[in-house]
């Protein structure tokens, strides 16, 4: 079976067993490599076959990046869903990607929008926005219990 995918302007066909980059690398959210950084779980320089994005052994430490860098942008100022995604993905996805990730966690939380402050500790909107921003990168469905699994790993 075929699948036809949108990925910056340019349609790609997927075949039913491929897996999205993001899976393949066990990095949801696609975060990209930066030479500097070292990450738990992270595999290493020799055995890296991708020369963009960071890849992990396993996808929990792939989650647990995203929880770390997502913990950081809240620390550094930007705590609300507008202002995570503003910093995370190009102008040209930004409101899309915004709509997403907010009718998502306004499912689980009623009572946040996007411009409402998010607290570092807040697990269950946390949760929600990595959720929602996995399916937005590579259509990767993370599970409660692989979402705990990574948080505890923080």
């Amino acid at each position: 079976m075929l699948r036809f995918c949108r990925s910056k302007n340019r349609t790609i066909m997927k075949t039913k067993n491929m897996k999205f980059r993001g899976q393949r690398n066990n990095n949801p959210l696609n975060i990209k490599y930066v030479k500097t950084t070292i990450w738990v779980g992270q595999v290493r320089d020799i055995e890296r076959s991708d020369k963009v994005f960071v890849e992990f052994t396993d996808m929990k430490y792939g989650i647990r990046a995203a929880i770390k860098l997502i913990r950081n942008y809240i620390r550094s100022g930007y705590n609300t869903i507008n202002k995570i995604i503003s910093r995370w993905c190009p102008d040209s996805t930004q409101y899309v990607y915004q709509q997403h990730v907010g009718k998502r966690v306004k499912a689980v939380s009623p009572n946040v929008d996007r411009w409402t402050v998010i607290s570092r500790d807040d697990k269950d909107i946390i949760r929600e926005m990595v959720k929602a921003m996995a399916v937005m990168e590579c259509q990767y469905r993370i599970d409660d219990a692989e979402f705990d699994e990574a948080w505890e790993l923080v």
